[in-house]
């Protein structure tokens, strides 16, 4: 099993790891959050606003995830799925 593993991925064996994840654009962001959120059933006049809320959201933990690198010298990896996941559990807490 680990053989086949580090076949697959050889980056476990020699440490080499490339984050092949850019940022997303606010309005990447502003766009998927609305295309979600279009499913649920959430007043007109609320939407926007829970939009822009989850988008600066984002981008303050992106922005604090390179402060937290900087000044601790850990690594936090903040990605487009992260913001998926986000939007996701807001739905199926509702």
């Amino acid at each position: 099993v680990l053989r086949a593993r580090c076949q697959n991925f050889p980056g476990m064996v020699n440490n080499c790891v490339i984050n092949w994840l850019t940022a997303w654009p606010e309005a990447a962001l502003n766009g998927v959050a609305t295309a979600f959120l279009a499913e649920v059933d959430i007043p007109e006049n609320m939407q926007p606003l829970i939009v822009e809320h989850m988008v600066m959201v984002h981008l303050s933990v992106c922005r604090l995830s390179v402060e937290f690198e900087q000044n601790l010298r850990r690594h936090n990896y903040v990605t487009p799925k992260n913001f998926l996941d986000y939007i996701m559990n807001y739905q199926s807490a509702l």
